[in-house]
Parts: structure tokens; sequence; C-alpha cells
């Protein structure tokens, strides 16, 4: 009778461990967000974004970090200055003509592209 209960005590814990780790621990989704973007004409302006990885429950993934390439839109006018891991500089001419920029992300969760739009000042 004492090893029954064992037995079933280790199959709970194998049944709850299976069950955090599928639906707290392993990768559903990703959102990007761009944290900062103040861009405006004529000045060095940085843009910092993150890629958050999701769980089953929409909850950010703990102890789990995604890796991303990002494609910033090829416009007349707009320049990069720097790129970092999570953040660019640019710098716009004063010839820039659109209202908007285009930043394409995608990480090896994603099916295509997602696509964020930062507005010019």
């Amino acid at each position: 009778m004492k090893n029954l209960i064992y037995l079933f005590i280790f199959f709970a814990l194998i049944l709850i461990v299976a069950f955090v780790w599928l639906f707290v621990f392993n990768i559903y989704a990703v959102e990007y967000k761009v944290l900062s973007a103040e861009v405006s004409r004529n000045a060095e302006c940085q843009i910092k974004f993150q890629a958050v990885p999701l769980n089953s429950f929409g909850q950010p993934v703990p102890f789990r970090n995604v890796d991303f390439n990002y494609e910033l839109e090829e416009l007349t006018g707009l320049r990069i200055v720097t790129s970092i891991e999570n953040s660019i500089v640019i710098k716009l001419d004063s010839n820039f003509a659109d209202d908007k920029i285009r930043i394409k992300f995608k990480s090896k969760y994603d099916r295509n592209f997602v696509v964020k739009t930062i507005y010019v000042n």
C-alpha cells in the first residue's frame, strides 16, 4: 500500500512538471515592442526595441530570451548611423519625404515578418 502511494505521488509530480514545461516555459508566440522612438527630421534619433516571448497563457516566458532579426525599410533621406543588438540610431535628412518608418521583425517562432510602424514628428 505504501508503494502504491509513492507511485501515485511520483506520477503526479511528472504530470505537474510536464504541464509547467509545456504551458509555462514553452514559447508559443513573440511580441515585438518599440520601447523608445522619438523620430524627428534633421536630428539623430535612437530607436530601441525588444522581443518578448509569450507562453500559452499570453504571459512573458520566465528565464527565456528570443533571438530575432530586423530590417529597416530603405527610404530616401534615411541613414543608419549605428546599429547595436536591440537598438538603432538613424538620421533623417531634410529631403526625407515620408511620414513613417517601417521595421520588419522576424524570429524562428514567426512564419512571416511582423511589421511595426514608427511615425515621424
